[in-house]
């Protein structure tokens, strides 16, 4: 049994150690504004790039806001994801003749359909978007999400698909392209459509962490309709315990973790949901949080409690400067039993990119173990 499938979490508000899907939208707040700006960048431009710190959630903004009001505002929507296959080109195109048939599924039977759509005729990214276009008469807005695994996979050598994508850009039908990705791979993107694109940052969005409002909205608001809420001593506590207290290198302080905000909400939903009637209301202090759930320690060590989490977990890629996992030392392979939670705290510059998983051992410097 999942953590999802747990008594009192199978309606939960919040959707723990995933991307948050369209279905998830009446939980999803505090990313409102972001998404309205994004929106205006795309219909201003043909090409637009996307860019964000991992875990910041662009992948739950584009799904959840970004494309259900793109839709609302009459353009068609093709979300793609899929750079693993061997002909990314094909698949996308077969995803656009499939339309939401296959696009946003995410599934391999799906994407092999497409790239097999794809390749019963020439590969024409440009001509597959005006077709598209003529039989709808409508924008067609084609969001490619996890564009950095494009750029790892096929970047060192010659795709087609490159090419056009400038075409798009430069040419005169209706669409426009996202480009979404990781911010530390500005510059690869950069190099990859260096010779295609002369105006490739003409039109950026950088998604930024949550501030103070938009995580006190992404906390309370999903709750309330459950008639759970919580006071505003708690509410800051969290907000406190999450932010890390230790500045970088430059001076600045970083920003909390989302996927941390999540386990902890679903926290203290499971503390307060057994509790929770019909019709009835409940408000959660600071003391529920601090005795109960251990403070700011159980922002470090509830993570590695769930099976379910844990399995989650290790595809995400969590901020080198929020927390993560790394292996006991003498264990020699990765497993649930075997991953501690620790808070980075980098002294060595060549461990600044810390990744999902730290494979070091106590002896790294980077890595400070959780008190």
């Amino acid at each position: 049994m999942t953590s999802d499938e747990a008594p009192g979490l199978a309606s939960a508000p919040y959707v723990g150690l995933r991307p948050y899907e369209e279905r998830d939208r009446a939980r999803f707040f505090g990313r409102g504004q972001d998404a309205e700006r994004l929106i205006n960048k795309i219909f201003a431009a043909r090409l637009t790039l996307l860019y964000a710190p991992s875990a910041a959630g662009k992948t739950s903004l584009l799904k959840t806001l970004v494309l259900p009001d793109l839709r609302d505002q009459d353009a068609d929507v093709v979300y793609f994801d899929h750079w693993s296959v061997d002909r990314p080109l094909e698949a996308l195109i077969g995803a656009i003749e499939h339309g939401e048939k296959v696009a946003p599924s995410g599934r391999p039977e799906a994407v092999r359909v497409a790239a097999e759509a794809g390749r019963d005729r020439a590969a024409d990214l440009v001509g597959a978007c005006a077709a598209a276009i003529e039989a709808s008469g409508r924008t067609l807005v084609l969001l490619l999400d996890q564009f950095e695994e494009f750029v790892l996979r096929h970047g060192d050598r010659p795709d087609p698909l490159r090419e056009e994508i400038a075409r798009l850009s430069h040419g005169t039908e209706d669409v426009r392209v996202v480009l979404s990705f990781r911010e530390e791979f500005l510059g690869a993107l950069d190099a990859c459509f260096r010779d295609h694109i002369l105006s490739l940052f003409g039109s950026t969005f950088h998604l930024g962490h949550l501030d103070a409002g938009g995580t006190h909205e992404a906390i309370v608001a999903p709750a309330a309709p459950y008639g759970l809420n919580y006071s505003t001593a708690l509410v800051d506590t969290v907000i406190a315990d999450l932010r890390p207290r230790r500045a970088d290198r430059r001076g600045a302080v970083g920003e909390l973790s989302l996927p941390f905000l999540q386990i902890i909400c679903r926290r203290l939903w499971a503390e307060a949901a057994p509790r929770l009637h019909a019709g009835a209301t409940l408000t959660l202090d600071v003391d529920t949080y601090c005795d109960r759930l251990g403070g700011r320690a159980s922002s470090r060590t509830t993570s590695a409690r769930s099976p379910a989490d844990c399995d989650r977990a290790s595809s995400m890629n969590w901020p080198s400067c929020s927390g993560g996992w790394r292996r006991r030392a003498g264990s020699r392979s990765p497993s649930r039993s075997t991953f501690l939670p620790h808070k980075r705290t980098c002294r060595r510059r060549a461990c600044s990119p810390c990744s999902a998983f730290c494979s070091a051992t106590t002896s790294c410097a980077c890595v400070t173990p959780a008190a």
